[in-house]
């Protein structure tokens, strides 16, 4: 029998199923030390391995072997004298059981082959669609950053006009009353500023001009006396391209303002001027 011939009684006697004599002479042939057929014997154990490591349960390679002797047994035995005479044409058994083992061999095989096709299809397919998906949320995100810097712009332009349309309002008001304030002794400035009161609904605007421009967290803040004798806070400004503006609604029990001064606070200011009185109006004007 040629090396050759051999190859498949090497796949049986791997798998446990070769009868004796032919696996002890098999392995006598294989102590000799062919390397033709220890190939083919080490081919044969990597498959063997390979299944029992692929196939469900890592339990391939016992239950190929239980499946092919019970596929022997259902084979019809024959009497003693024939059977003598079968085991002469050694070439079929080991070719029929070698078919045998090839089917249960490739039925795993093709489940594994074809799970991991699918599974390396199904990667590459969640893959594509959480890269789709993470750059649909950052293009999400630009929309909602956009669309909230053009609400708060349409927030400010509504606000500019309302108030702009409040000004209007206020200084064709017969009743507006108008305080000029100018730079107090000994500060060397340029400085001056009108506080424009209407008295109705105690709106006042302030626009100042001259004033030096400061850095945070340093401001200018308006002060008003009252005819109550009180002093209040009507708000701070800062100046920006040589002028600065205030616009504020005081409550309505304060009173009459009648004097107001502007000071430069080196903070933010509390219930009392901090800072140097930069300019101080006199009485109140009517217009």
């Amino acid at each position: 029998m040629t090396c050759a011939e051999r190859r498949d009684a090497i796949l049986l006697l791997s798998a446990g199923v070769l009868d004796e004599p032919d696996a002890a002479e098999l392995r006598a042939h294989l102590e000799n030390g062919c390397d033709v057929c220890a190939g083919h014997l080490a081919e044969a154990r990597e498959l063997e391995y390979a299944l029992a490591h692929a196939a469900p349960g890592g339990s391939a390679a016992p239950h190929l072997r239980g499946e092919l002797l019970r596929r022997i047994d259902r084979v019809p035995q024959q009497p003693a004298a024939l059977r003598t005479r079968a085991r002469a044409p050694r070439g079929l058994l080991p070719l029929a059981l070698a078919a045998g083992l090839g089917a249960l061999v490739a039925a795993p095989l093709a489940w594994w082959l074809a799970s991991q096709r699918h599974a390396a299809h199904f990667a590459e397919r969640t893959a594509a669609l959480e890269e789709e998906l993470a750059a649909v949320r950052e293009e999400l995100a630009e929309q909602e950053e956009e669309l909230s810097e053009i609400e708060a712009r349409e927030r400010r332009v509504e606000s500019d006009l309302e108030r702009a349309h409040r000004q209007v309002t206020m200084l064709s008001d017969m009743g507006l009353v108008t305080l000029d304030l100018k730079p107090v002794a000994g500060i060397p400035s340029k400085g001056q500023a009108r506080v424009f009161w209407e008295w109705d609904d105690y709106y006042c605007y302030l626009h100042a001009e001259g004033l030096r421009e400061t850095d945070a967290p340093a401001v200018y803040a308006l002060w008003l006396d009252t005819e109550g004798g009180n002093r209040i806070l009507a708000g701070t400004f800062s100046m920006e391209n040589g002028e600065g503006t205030l616009w504020v609604q005081l409550p309505r029990d304060m009173g009459r303002a009648v004097h107001a001064e502007v000071t430069l606070e080196p903070a933010m200011p509390g219930p009392n001027p901090a800072g140097a009185v930069q300019l101080s109006s006199g009485p109140p004007k009517a217009l």
